[in-house]
């Protein structure tokens, strides 16, 4: 019995410096210039606010960013939730900010939603979002048509 105790001490031994030394063994770096990164489409400068534009179409190109500024209750336990483009690569967020959640006095009990989303592809699609709590149904509705070109 404690022959095989010593056997099997003896290979976890191993077993660990093994891995150890494997573990520490040197890398070389990849120069920068060969990682492959997708910046996707560079931006224009172009800014389109897209905030009162509920249930209109609007016109941009690869490289714009859309801004968009939804408001809702403070207290309410709702929120704004991105229903469409739900996959794909047409849009990326580039920034997502919530005001007034943690101190409900800033806006009077309301807190403001603001996305900005970069266009990275040609074509139309919907940009939707829904405000409500997540497992009822909705109980508004921002929706635009984006035609990018």
């Amino acid at each position: 019995m404690l022959k095989d105790f010593k056997k099997i001490s003896f290979f976890i031994t191993v077993f660990i410096l093994a891995s150890t030394l494997s573990a520490c063994k040197k890398s070389t770096p990849v120069p920068i210039e060969q990682v492959n990164i997708n910046p996707g489409v560079v931006e224009t400068g172009n800014i389109i606010d897209a905030s009162g534009k509920n249930s209109q179409t609007i016109n941009v190109v690869p490289g714009d960013l859309i801004y968009l500024k939804l408001m809702g209750e403070a207290k309410s336990g709702k929120q704004w939730t991105v229903i469409s483009p739900a996959q794909g690569d047409s849009l990326s967020l580039k920034e997502q900010k919530v005001i007034g959640l943690d101190d409900k006095e800033i806006l009077a009990g309301k807190f403001s939603s603001e996305w900005w989303l970069k266009v990275e592809t040609k074509g139309e699609f919907d940009l939707q979002f829904d405000y409500g709590k997540l497992t009822k149904k909705a109980e508004q509705i921002f929706k635009i048509k984006v035609i990018s070109q």
